[in-house]
């Protein structure tokens, strides 16, 4: 977590990603307080001083955001699925999806394998059924690439998807290559996933606050006997605005993290002192000794890589 971001309190990336959510948050908790009668804002009943008021409300929406950011990591990470994630596949969530993807997009997959295998044999390729290219678009960007990296919940499928396109394309993995690469990315690009990145946690951080929120309303309910249908049409409007936001800016995160291997896996091999072979089935190879030195440390893989050093 980048703690320097408290320095530049509203820069972009900051105020979209957490200062936002926080407003929307507190305007969810006013608007809950109203309707039950409870002052779940004191800031804003009128028993403070208004500049008092103003100034304790400020402080605290910054100091909520701030810690917000701090917690954003753990916040992804559940949505995904990661937390809690051997209870959570002993429930069977993760087989469900499973399901899903024999039943929907396995015969696509398998299908487009034999066509690429025709297409490098250079066989006829044979005729396309209907819908193929959807289905196919619905595999590659709703789940990873093997079953067995799928998680217990949609949101984690659908960025896994993402995560494992160098990996499937270049043969380069993305735990151990991710931090590295961003060093040499281009300011553009830079630009561009950060701007991705901050719509993704704004989501993110909306629809976690959001629940919380519906969480009070219904032990308000409980404990007041009071019931707000009003409320709780509006906290669902927003809940499932800001799922489909996820999953719509988890792809757009997507697109630009590919981008970046793309143009810049070049470089990265540049700065390892290491010359990227012409053919494409050795650059696998190349990539995949690489992740064994990211990932494991392994000093043999290094050695191995001694045929794919640049030239002096």
């Amino acid at each position: 977590m980048d703690l320097s971001k408290i320095v530049g309190i509203f820069e972009r990336e900051f105020a979209i990603a957490y200062l936002v959510p926080t407003l929307i948050f507190a305007v969810e908790l006013h608007l809950i307080g109203l309707a039950f009668g409870q002052a779940l804002i004191p800031f804003a009943s009128g028993a403070f001083n208004e500049i008092i008021a103003a100034s304790s409300f400020i402080v605290t929406v910054v100091v909520f955001s701030v810690v917000l950011m701090t917690f954003s990591p753990l916040i992804m990470r559940a949505l995904q699925g990661y937390v809690w994630q051997d209870y959570l596949e002993s429930l069977a969530l993760t087989r469900r999806f499973e399901d899903d993807y024999n039943f929907r997009f396995r015969a696509a997959v398998e299908f487009q394998a034999k066509v690429d295998e025709a297409r490098r044999l250079g066989q006829e390729v044979p005729p396309f059924p209907d819908g193929h290219a959807d289905r196919l678009d619905g595999a590659i960007t709703s789940y990873p690439d093997k079953t067995e990296f799928f998680l217990p919940f949609r949101i984690g499928n659908y960025l896994r998807a993402a995560e494992v396109y160098p990996r499937v394309v270049y043969g380069l993995d993305a735990i151990g290559s991710w931090q590295r690469l961003q060093t040499l990315i281009s300011e553009e690009l830079r630009g561009s996933i950060s701007a991705a990145r901050s719509q993704l946690f704004f989501a993110a951080n909306v629809l976690v606050l959001t629940m919380i929120a519906l969480a009070i309303t219904i032990w308000l309910m409980m404990t007041t006997s009071q019931f707000s249908f009003p409320v709780l049409l509006g906290l669902g409007v927003v809940l499932y605005a800001a799922r489909s936001l996820v999953f719509i800016s988890g792809g757009a995160y997507g697109q630009v993290f590919a981008a970046a291997y793309d143009l810049h896996r070049t470089d990265l091999a540049d700065k390892l002192g290491l010359e990227i072979p012409r053919n494409a089935e050795a650059e696998r190879r190349m990539w995949t000794e690489v992740n064994r030195v990211f990932l494991y440390r392994s000093p043999h893989a290094w050695d191995r890589l001694t045929r794919f050093r640049k030239k002096d």
